[in-house]
């Protein structure tokens, strides 16, 4: 990959909104709220991001200051093209690629489910074909019982089975059981990260099924983004929003899977079900008091 395959678009957002290259300490990305508030800036007068690399933009930016909205960082952020190169080139030697929310590759139902909240830009490894197509997200507590794995690992070897996409993280437990479920016995997964993609695209059980065109990692962060608890809250959207339905195999009454299980109730972005057995925990059961479809073993 290099910059000059980026749609002009797609090289203003990354030029714009991502990190890369050595820190600097004069500036910093655009944060999504400033962002969405030039692009929107920019809409109002039949004008793109990717306008702000054609011609002169220092006008557009004299236009922004009479109108109130100050970003003196534009013009350092635009300007970076030579570590842009640099970061492309060292992204595409680990398989990495870059997809703006205006590139055809862009999954159409995070842009109906999640409108300007979507952060613009998706980094990945493996497959980009298929990631709008749907499928299973399977969650549950990095600390879940045994119980709970081996239902998360039976509902993506039935998954499988049928050629349905499991989604989910890279969190031990539930999530990341799931997925080398679905992954072993020869099916698709969608693997959402909130933390260095740089660091997952190369560890030694994802890299063979990426080369192979069985699993796609994907971020809507820089691929060197260390983890935060925020992102972590943030990437729940995604999960819910790729899928076609979501399966909450366990979970506590606090956290980011009851968090993000909330979010989507009150949403409604996908129907969700809720494991049932004798001995859930009580955020499985104040998940079936709201209203989320029980699902046991045995109907697997």
């Amino acid at each position: 990959m290099n910059w000059k395959a980026l749609s002009v678009e797609t090289t203003g957002t990354v030029l714009l909104t991502t990190r890369f290259g050595k820190p600097q300490d004069d500036f910093k990305p655009l944060s999504p709220s400033v962002f969405r508030t030039l692009q929107s800036w920019l809409t109002g007068r039949s004008l793109t991001v990717g306008d702000l690399l054609q011609g002169n933009h220092c006008s557009i930016i004299e236009d922004l200051k009479r109108d109130g909205i100050e970003i003196p960082s534009i013009t350092l952020l635009l300007e970076r093209i030579p570590a842009l190169m640099h970061a492309l080139e060292h992204w595409s030697g680990m398989g990495i690629w870059v997809v703006g929310e205006t590139d055809a590759g862009f999954p159409m139902r995070l842009k109906q489910r999640l409108h300007n909240t979507a952060l613009p830009l998706l980094f990945g490894a493996g497959p980009l074909e298929g990631l709008g197509d749907g499928g299973v997200y399977v969650v549950g507590s990095r600390d879940s019982s045994e119980e709970a794995c081996r239902f998360a690992i039976k509902l993506a070897k039935r998954c499988s089975a049928e050629n349905i996409t499991v989604i989910s993280s890279d969190m031990r437990g539930v999530d990341r059981e799931a997925i080398g479920a679905a992954l072993e016995c020869g099916g698709r997964a969608i693997c959402v990260l909130s933390n260095s993609l740089e660091k997952a695209a190369v560890t030694r059980r994802h890299r063979d099924y990426i080369r192979a065109g069985y699993l796609t990692l994907v971020t809507p962060f820089s691929p060197d983004t260390r983890f935060r608890v925020a992102n972590a809250m943030r990437v729940n959207r995604y999960q819910y929003c790729l899928s076609d339905l979501a399966v909450i195999v366990e979970t506590r009454r606090e956290g980011g899977v009851w968090l993000g299980a909330e979010e989507n109730r009150k949403e409604r972005w996908v129907p969700s079900f809720v494991r049932h057995a004798a001995n859930i925990p009580l955020g499985n059961q104040a998940l079936h008091s709201l209203g989320l479809m029980p699902l046991a073993n045995h109907e697997l």
